[in-house]
């Protein structure tokens, strides 16, 4: 960054607009808010510009018009992570991404600007950033309170839309024909207004199923202290529900990474003993109470949740849900009643029918998969009857043996037997030897490109790139279905 100005006063503002008035090149924007919720009054803080070269911080305390007038740039725009931005600043123009161009590029991470600014850029990317955490900690400052002029914090903000701009010019000539890229950035424009939107919540249902969590919890704590002998942490200790299931004479034989006996869900719910009963109903509760309602209640706008939806969440470009966590709501009416529709409106509840094993049919062009499909067979069910096995490990089965699990390690996932797991294997092969073949090409494929190339990769039928770590090649069909179905469709 050559140079940096703090606007001001009158003759700061007189000479941005001169600078900006004579730019047409592309021009990096980024903002400094006070947090994260960007429907909160007073929001941004900065709004910072930059053309890859000068740097400008505009306190929008003072100028929040300038905000307005950047908008209607006539040259192209790009921000790091821009539906952030897009929310700060309630723009509706279209912006390139720099972060987005990254992923298509590698979608490996790490994708945040510092990271990849000191990857790319220059090693000390992340300098500015350093100098205003230790202001920050040492005067106990939030991002609400550190003051606009603090040198630190001005000029770390200035310098990330230089940042971007610098990384944009590495990313953008690699995607700019790449009708991903024009994919991508639609479909975050169509997300950030979904996130924008947003959907109610119930907050009376919410608060009666915190209250009542929170009551019943308090009655299984005093009930394993009483009668059981738990110590004062309860049955939130692990070492706690070991100690007492030992005590009553149960017999624990599986054991953490660690090395400490292991007390999970599923290792609990084989247990007929009050105390494992006890203890599930109680971490059910606190789950229920913790990531769920609470999150309800405390993310919402009155009672509008805005999640955050990252649309290339994870390294597949699947989205991803927090703030809270929607994509894992659990399956049944308790959570899912805290959900409502707006006055006047309904709820719709669509999703595609076993998406992930259409592609993997597409792909391996098994004719026994096709033809099944095409007769409208439940998959899941022929599986579970050509192995002899309940229809939910089947279920289970087609993903783990596609995504390379092993057949002990399916059979510790899914608590059955190295037996049964390997009966659901071989009605696979059996059954559907196209899957098989479509395993071993996309190795042997991988296995070249490492050579040739120096990594296996493979490219999905849009032309999405997915590399793999070098010894994990076998994941790479894995990466080719669930960035086909998730991302791509």
């Amino acid at each position: 960054m050559r140079e940096a100005t703090l606007v001001t006063d009158w003759e700061d503002l007189s000479q941005f607009f001169s600078w900006f008035g004579t730019r047409r090149g592309l021009l990096g924007v980024d903002t400094e808010t006070t947090g994260l919720e960007w429907w909160t009054p007073q929001f941004v803080r900065l709004l910072t510009v930059s053309d890859g070269d000068t740097s400008w911080a505009i306190p929008m305390d003072r100028w929040r018009g300038v905000g307005d007038e950047v908008e209607k740039y006539h040259g192209e725009i790009v921000m790091h992570n821009a539906k952030f931005d897009l929310h700060a600043l309630g723009w509706r123009r279209k912006v390139h991404d720099s972060m987005i161009a990254a992923h298509l590029v590698d979608p490996r991470p790490p994708h945040a600007l510092k990271d990849l600014g000191v990857r790319h850029v220059e090693a000390r990317a992340n300098w500015y950033q350093r100098m205003l955490d230790a202001d920050m900690k040492s005067y106990g400052w939030g991002w609400d309170t550190v003051p606009l002029n603090w040198p630190s914090y001005w000029e770390y903000g200035a310098y990330d839309p230089w940042l971007t701009v610098k990384l944009a010019e590495r990313y953008l000539p690699m995607v700019r024909n790449n009708p991903l890229y024009d994919l991508e950035l639609e479909f975050m424009q169509v997300i950030r207004r979904v996130e924008e939107r947003g959907m109610r919540v119930d907050r009376t249902y919410c608060q009666d199923q915190v209250l009542s969590a929170e009551y019943r919890c308090g009655e299984i704590y005093d009930e394993c202290v009483r009668d059981w002998g738990f110590g004062e942490e309860g049955p939130g200790s692990n070492a706690q529900v070991v100690a007492a299931l030992v005590r009553t004479g149960v017999h624990l034989r599986h054991r953490t990474p660690g090395g400490a006996m292991s007390v999970t869900e599923e290792i609990l719910s084989e247990i007929d003993h009050p105390i494992s009963k006890l203890v599930l109903e109680y971490r059910h509760l606190q789950k229920r109470r913790g990531s769920w309602f609470k999150p309800f209640l405390e993310f919402a706008d009155g009672d509008i949740l805005h999640p955050d939806i990252r649309t290339m969440g994870a390294r597949t470009a699947r989205l991803s849900v927090s703030r809270p966590a929607m994509q894992t709501l659990p399956r049944g009416p308790m959570v899912r009643d805290g959900v409502i529709a707006r006055e006047g409106h309904s709820i719709l509840l669509a999703d595609y029918k076993q998406a992930e094993l259409r592609v993997l049919a597409h792909y391996a062009q098994d004719e026994n998969m096709i033809a099944a499909f095409l007769a409208g067979e439940d998959l899941h069910q022929m599986l579970a009857d050509a192995a002899g096995v309940d229809r939910q490990p089947a279920k289970n089965g087609w993903f783990s043996r596609v995504y390379g699990a092993g057949v002990p390690k399916f059979a510790e996932t899914v608590g059955i037997s190295e037996e049964a797991a390997a009966a659901i294997y071989k009605a696979i092969d059996d059954r559907f030897p196209g899957i098989r073949r479509f395993l071993r090409e996309v190795e042997s494929v991988a296995q070249d490109r490492l050579v040739q190339d120096g990594e296996g990769w493979v490219n999905t039928l849009w032309g999405r790139y997915q590399p793999a770590d070098v010894g994990y090649e076998y994941k790479l069909a894995n990466y080719l279905i669930q960035s086909t179905a998730t991302a791509d469709l």
